[in-house]
């Protein structure tokens, strides 16, 4: 019940999405279905294949940790670009401390 309620309040749906973050979370499915397909098939192959495996794990997993940040810290009442929203978070934290007495 607490997470169909936080999923209403947030509007975790991809009405407001832009454009590059369907295409980041398409992305980093195909990369993650590399990852284990290259895990399956060429287990002990040699070791830059176990390296690579690792390398795309990574990618991926960074690209999912970007996504989950954007979701989580957006405006549902507007639509705005990630570095946007990020510029913007940081100039408010700016201000707080400027704001400041010492």
């Amino acid at each position: 019940m607490i997470g169909n309620v936080y999923s209403k309040k947030r509007q975790m749906d991809s009405s407001g999405v832009p454009g590059i973050l369907k295409f980041s979370m398409l992305l980093s499915l195909a990369i993650g279905f590399a990852f284990l397909w290259m895990a399956y098939y060429l287990p002990e192959k040699d070791l830059w294949y176990q390296i690579l495996t690792f390398i795309l794990l990574g990618i991926s997993l960074s690209i999912g940790a970007i996504i989950s940040i954007f979701n989580f810290l957006r405006d549902t009442n507007k639509v705005e670009s990630f570095e946007d929203m990020v510029i913007e978070r940081i100039g408010d934290y700016f201000d707080k401390l400027n704001k400041m007495e010492y």
